[in-house]
């Protein structure tokens, strides 16, 4: 009688050991299976938010940007248990009434997930968005892998005069851009680039930052405010009056000096008026200075850059957008014409760097598509250019606008019950 009571409650023990273990491993269950989920949403929405934008700047409409804050999921796990049973007294060996156990288990889950969007706008950011791109963003973006032929069309509008369709960085501009030379001279570099030539530097150098500023006019106080901001003051020349200092980086194109690379690197420096005698030249950031020199005149000894803005480079993209040839004709987008005018297609501009085409009807192969107006705007999932430039864009969005602050309210979105 005591063996079998002993088994009786080794069973009990046995069932509800079995229910807690269940709900220990639940938890990572869980991770395992909404983390990538999860990750997958985030990243779609926001190449949709990406993509999205790019098509209103085609219209000529306010972009607006929304951020993913934090993703908080709650699970909420609901367990029972049922364990019951008869122990009858029977005569050893003659049992005449069986021992009876019963035994019950349920359970379940609930996610309760809690959104937090964040709206990016304020002065911070709209500073990030329209300010040109530094010449060290550009340099990065070509020592990370990037081809030179697709950073700069994006991120450069000229260099020493040699204009990349400067007109392009805002709305979609009524005469066609100039961008053939720059092209062209995109294509050299990429050559260079592809066989391991293109040796770009950065060179800092301590430069005057204001005109000599009378000693009686600083005090210790700015001496140590300087040197605490990385600046200095410096005597001038007539002992009489201060400098302001600070650290200036320029940008370094070393020329290659191999023979077989002599005719591209003269190419290249034609296109940009440069001395030839000179093997290293300096970049910078300038205006747009005129590309034609007098006749005789001296050759540059530097390289001038001008860059877009981040909001530039999407205005830039969005002219690859395909309109549906209805909103064309009800004059909803600009048509660009050249000299003669007649229509100008951007993608002999874009073409080789990023195409978005327009349907009615939903695309069967998008790599990225939105709906916008009543038309699906997508990309080709087998248009890899395309998804390269796309993906450029994304990173060049967080280089410049991922760190800017914002003072705006956030939208936290209770899911579920």
């Amino acid at each position: 009688m005591l063996d079998r009571n002993r088994t009786s409650v080794g069973f009990i023990v046995a069932g509800l050991t079995a229910i807690v273990q269940c709900g220990c491993v639940m938890g990572p269950r869980m991770l395992q299976a909404s983390r990538a989920p999860y990750n997958e949403v985030i990243q779609r929405t926001t190449a949709e938010q990406l993509l999205l934008n790019l098509v209103r700047l085609k219209y000529r409409e306010t972009p607006v940007f929304l951020e993913v804050g934090s993703v908080s999921a709650q699970f909420v796990f609901n367990q029972s248990a049922d364990i019951g049973g008869t122990l009858n007294e029977n005569i050893p060996f003659q049992p005449i009434n069986p021992d009876v156990l019963r035994l019950g288990a349920g359970g379940g889950y609930q996610e309760r997930p809690t959104i937090t969007y964040t709206p990016l706008q304020g002065k911070d950011f709209v500073n990030r968005l329209m300010s040109p791109l530094s010449i060290e963003t550009v340099l990065l973006l070509t020592r990370t892998g990037w081809r030179i032929d697709r950073v700069l069309p994006l991120t450069v509008q000229s260099m020493n005069g040699l204009e990349n369709g400067t007109g392009a960085s805002g709305p979609t501009p009524s005469l066609k851009p100039q961008y053939k030379d720059f092209f062209a001279l995109a294509s050299l570099l990429s050559e260079l680039q592809s066989r391991g030539a293109l040796e770009l530097g950065a060179r800092t150098t301590r430069e005057p930052l204001s005109h000599p500023i009378s000693a009686e006019r600083i005090n210790a106080a700015d001496l140590i405010a300087a040197a605490q901001a990385g600046y200095e003051f410096t005597w001038s020349d007539d002992g009489r009056s201060f400098i302001l200092k600070g650290d200036k980086t320029s940008l370094l194109w070393r020329v290659p000096t191999s023979a077989e690379l002599a005719d591209t690197v003269s190419r290249i420096r034609e296109l940009l008026a440069l001395d030839a005698e000179r093997l290293e030249y300096s970049v910078t950031m300038g205006g747009g200075a005129s590309r034609t020199k007098s006749a005789g005149g001296p050759l540059r000894q530097s390289i001038s850059m001008s860059t877009r803005s981040l909001l530039g480079v999407m205005f830039y993209l969005s002219h690859a957008i395909e309109a549906p040839a209805r909103h064309v004709a009800e004059k909803l987008v600009t048509q660009t014409t050249d000299e003669d005018g007649n229509p100008f297609d951007w993608n002999d501009v874009t073409g080789g760097l990023f195409r978005v085409h327009s349907s009615a009807r939903p695309p069967k192969r998008a790599a990225v598509a939105v709906r916008y107006r009543k038309y699906w705007y997508y990309i080709d999932d087998a248009d890899l250019d395309t998804k390269s430039t796309f993906a450029l864009l994304g990173q060049l969005f967080a280089l410049q606008a991922g760190e800017a602050s914002t003072a705006a309210p956030v939208l936290t979105l209770p899911i579920g019950g």
